[in-house]
């Protein structure tokens, strides 16, 4: 059986995202969505465990999908899965520097392989950060994140930013 992980934060996940899945379910016979734990610097507007959720409401339909919560390297989340391929997307030419470079780097420590899928052209400009900006500013978020989770994506989000009216000045 092959089988390949899809690492990532998604907060929230986007159309994108679940795209990816979508394609990547079709390419191997089970596809493990890995939502991380570890946000960097940043605090997420999602926990873990919510994300992990929002993922699972949106990917229903995918029977061969398994979404799991992970902490530290996502290549040390597939070795202890026994997987030796990542799945990752790619919208630009600066995702594919980056994520070259940790392709490499993650081959090079345990001999997992990348598999990158390019984003649809819909999807092109799509992140995480950009839902985050549209709703904490009180725009719905339709065609950005998938309808079976929008209105708990934009309920959430769009409180977090109590005051969205421009100052004015007279």
């Amino acid at each position: 059986m092959r089988s390949a992980l899809y690492p990532g934060v998604f907060d929230p996940p986007t159309t994108g995202h679940i795209e990816i899945i979508q394609r990547a379910a079709q390419l191997f016979d089970k596809l493990y969505v890995a939502v991380s734990t570890q946000t960097g610097k940043r605090t997420c507007f999602f926990t873990a465990d919510e994300r992990r959720d929002l993922i699972r409401t949106a990917t229903t339909a995918l029977n061969n999908v398994e979404i799991i919560t992970f902490s530290g390297l996502a290549v040390d989340c597939a070795k202890n899965l026994n997987i030796n391929v990542l799945v990752r997307g790619l919208r630009n030419g600066t995702d594919f520097d980056y994520e070259y470079q940790m392709a490499a780097a993650n081959r090079q420590m345990t001999g997992v392989e990348t598999v990158f899928l390019v984003s649809s052209p819909k999807d092109l400009h799509l992140s995480s950060t950009l839902i985050r900006e549209i709703a904490t500013n009180g725009r719905r978020l339709h065609d950005f994140v998938p309808k079976t989770i929008e209105e708990q994506v934009f309920k959430r989000l769009s409180q977090s930013n109590p005051s969205r009216a421009c100052d004015k000045r007279i």
